[in-house]
């Protein structure tokens, strides 16, 4: 595992704290995991920038890292870590996310993150299926004999397959007005 790699699962590890922390009503510690989780994951994205042969998780840490700049309300920092993701090719899906985060960036500096943020949904389970035709991933969620669907870009959904199909992960999503959830992001679950 390389430096990156490893302060970016870091990273995640103490944003999954976090959200533990603030669905307990913890906001204190919340902010703390949230602070070293972005600080962590900035320099595995800033560190990453330098690897010329692995392209693909470039865009994805400098994305991450942008999101946590976002809910932290360091709207400069989320700005620099989206252009910095956008150089260059980014995959389609990392684009989308990274100009969803522009276009979320307020105008005014004043305006706090919180009251921006859309909702997202947690899932956590096997990843079934990939069906790369379609675009979309079955979570067998834990404990529950039913499956999830999730909707992820075509050009994303290849890597989603090759490295998670038949893991346990978490997944965050957006979710959509027809009881349909979009991808925003996945990892192994510890």
């Amino acid at each position: 595992m390389n430096t990156a790699q490893f302060l970016h699962d870091a990273a995640m590890e103490f944003y999954d704290l976090a959200r533990i922390a603030k669905a307990k009503g913890k906001s204190d510690v919340y902010d703390d995991y949230l602070r070293k989780a972005y600080a962590l994951d900035k320099e595995a994205a800033l560190k990453k920038q330098s690897d010329s042969e692995d392209v693909f998780w470039k865009h994805v840490y400098a994305r991450s890292a942008g999101w946590l700049a976002f809910q932290l309300g360091n709207f400069e920092e989320a700005r620099l870590l989206a252009a910095i993701g956008l150089a260059g090719k980014p995959p389609a899906h990392e684009k989308t996310q990274l100009l969803e985060l522009v276009k979320m960036l307020p105008e005014n500096p004043n305006t706090k993150a919180a009251d921006m943020l859309t909702d997202s949904v947690f899932i956590s389970g096997i990843l079934a299926s990939a069906n790369l035709d379609e675009g979309e991933i079955k979570i067998r969620e834990n404990g529950k004999k039913k499956y999830r669907t999730i909707t992820v870009p075509k050009d994303f959904i290849q890597n989603i397959g090759r490295f998670y199909l038949g893991e346990m992960v978490e997944i965050e999503a957006s979710p959509l007005e027809n009881n349909q959830n979009t991808l925003r992001q996945i990892r192994r679950a510890a």
